[in-house]
């Protein structure tokens, strides 16, 4: 399985893993908002179910005392008025429908005692106070207790079931939510177990890689790497190292010791050029590059690695010379080489964010060199689109009418901060058809002439828009080197020059067929 897959299958299994996380959690919410709704909603009705109750018996005891003479009619007033307002309160918060159905019984019997009520006040109000007090005992003891309380006893008794109903479902569906966390739970923790398992024992083989590169210059003939049997991006560089270290050996073997470091210095050099890409090709695009390297182990390094939409394009210089510089290039191709590989969508940024981690532990901790590098990396589109990141010089665009325009590139560089997120600042542009891009590191720009005048930025951008409009990527390229040649001979640093050519739409779809 590719490293690609490991990573996707990764941010799939968390990916999954958080979407439902966010059901339980919905779903639990909802519980919780329904269970407490419910205690609120049913213990106020039996509230209200015992206010009518308490008011229709007072409004009774208050009746008789008015046909005793030991009352007035502001009390009994008073009462209705509050088992009316019960009423209506039970009226607005009943919901199904033999709660309506009950309600209704109690509705006709509050109806049937307010009218006797109001026959036991006239023949009160008549003087009859012996046919009243009749009257008002047939309210209280047969209508009020053989009718009216029983159709409210109904009413509660119904409430107190829907309540009870609710109270079980609620805990059958808790049990149910709680089950479900559980094995979410389970699921997000075996997840992230796999998750920190492939990230580890990614990390582990790039290390035993790192420590072979950096046992290859102190005892070659001895130090190979264990990691071959993966097929996967870190194994086929694992099978190069060896083939390299076996490669060297029998050019130890061969050479006397007084060629040792020339021997080393030659590998050194093979490194550096089997790190440049030797015909890049991209669909729809012209690319030409080239390197010139000061001394015979150089820090510049370019890359091209397209893919189906179009390409990631890197160009950097390693400090310093020699085979330590060699062996941090290595380290720095490799690992932009496998994160895009991994995640051909990422941003630049991101990109750059895994490739410092990685440079910085093996660089400055394992190796304990105190090499850094300055790089940009680029993520081409078919549509134009380039996005980009990372600290290198300026990159020059030459329109198809032969204006240019520079792009500043800006951030931190590699292997000196153990985290660069903070510092890290992305940008993008748009490469028009028949637009050439120049990408080109400081040997380029900083070479002398014999009185000690650099080349310039300047004159490299005058080299590139007096081009010819359609001028070839291999064009600029050679127009360049030869323009620094006669002007600046003297390279003090590596020179490097990258040209790219968004084709015209024409052109590219005859490439493409």
């Amino acid at each position: 399985m590719t490293i690609r897959t490991r990573l996707t299958v990764t941010q799939t299994m968390i990916g999954a893993v958080v979407i439902a996380l966010c059901v339980v959690a919905i779903d639990v919410a909802r519980l919780a908002s329904d269970l407490a709704r419910m205690p609120a909603q049913h213990v106020g009705a039996f509230g209200h179910i015992h206010d009518l109750l308490d008011g229709v018996a007072q409004s009774n005891k208050d009746l008789d005392d008015i046909v005793k003479g030991e009352d007035d009619l502001g009390e009994l007033a008073e009462e209705m008025t509050h088992a009316r307002t019960a009423l209506a309160t039970i009226r607005a918060d009943a919901r199904d429908p033999l709660a309506l159905v009950l309600l209704a019984d109690v509705e006709s019997n509050f109806a049937e005692f307010v009218r006797q009520q109001a026959e036991v006040l006239a023949v009160v109000e008549a003087g009859q106070l012996a046919r009243a007090k009749e009257l008002a005992f047939t309210v209280g003891e047969d209508y009020y207790e053989h009718r009216f309380r029983p159709a409210i006893e109904r009413l509660e008794q119904h409430a107190i079931d829907v309540t009870e109903a609710l109270r079980d479902d609620g805990a059958a569906r808790a049990r149910t939510s709680l089950l479900a966390a559980i094995l979410l739970v389970l699921i997000g923790v075996v997840g992230t177990a796999i998750g920190t398992v492939i990230v580890y024992r990614i990390q582990r083989r790039l290390t035993a890689l790192a420590s072979t590169a950096a046992e290859l210059g102190a005892n070659v003939q001895q130090a190979r790497s264990k990691d071959v049997t993966a097929r996967d991006e870190l194994g086929d560089l694992g099978r190069s190292f060896n083939r390299m270290a076996d490669e060297v050996s029998l050019m130890l073997e061969s050479t006397a010791a007084a060629e040792a470091l020339a021997s080393e210095l030659a590998l050194a050099v093979r490194m550096q050029q089997a790190l440049l890409p030797p015909a890049p090709r991209v669909a729809g695009l012209d690319i030409a590059g080239a390197m010139a390297a000061a001394t015979e182990v150089g820090g510049d390094y370019y890359d091209v690695l397209p893919l189906r939409d179009g390409a990631w394009i890197a160009i950097g210089d390693v400090s310093g010379h020699g085979f330590n510089t060699g062996i941090v290039t290595l380290l720095a191709q490799s690992a932009i080489a496998s994160v895009t590989r991994a995640r051909p969508d990422a941003e630049p940024g991101d990109v750059l964010r895994i490739v410092n981690d990685v440079l910085h532990d093996l660089v400055r901790v394992r190796l304990g060199l105190r090499d850094h590098m300055t790089v940009t990396l680029l993520r081409y589109r078919d549509d134009g689109t380039v996005q980009f990141a990372g600290a290198h010089q300026e990159i020059v665009v030459r329109a198809a009418d032969g204006s240019s325009r520079t792009i500043e590139t800006t951030g931190p560089w590699l292997a000196v901060l153990p985290d660069i997120s903070k510092h890290l600042v992305a940008g993008r542009f748009q490469l028009a058809p028949g637009e050439t891009m120049v990408l080109f590191t400081d040997g380029v720009v900083e070479a002398r002439a014999e009185d000690g005048q650099m080349f310039g930025l300047d004159r490299l951008i005058a080299t590139v828009t007096a081009l010819p409009p359609d001028a070839s990527a291999q064009t600029v390229r050679d127009a360049v080197f030869a323009r620094v040649r006669v002007a600046a001979p003297r390279l003090d640093d590596d020179a490097t020059i990258l040209a790219i050519r968004r084709l015209e739409e024409t052109t590219a779809t005859r490439i493409a067929s």
